[in-house]
């Protein structure tokens, strides 16, 4: 995750960057109980991710390359 960006409504925006392939993008508000919030192959070196979810106090992303 290269920047993460909040957009007026409450979205949040997450660039990321990495070589072409199958990508998962997990989150979570307490870093132990994570969920896949999407799934996605690529033959950029960088996508985006728009979260609509907007009434969390915290969350936590990652993304993980899937085999």
């Amino acid at each position: 995750i290269v920047a993460v960006g909040l957009m007026p409504n409450g979205q949040v925006q997450l660039q990321v960057s990495g070589a072409p392939g199958h990508y998962a993008i997990d989150a979570t508000t307490n870093l132990a109980n994570w969920a896949e919030l999407t799934n996605f192959t690529t033959s950029d070196s960088s996508f985006q991710y728009l979260d609509s979810e907007t009434n969390l106090i915290q969350r936590f992303y990652r993304i993980r390359l899937v085999q």
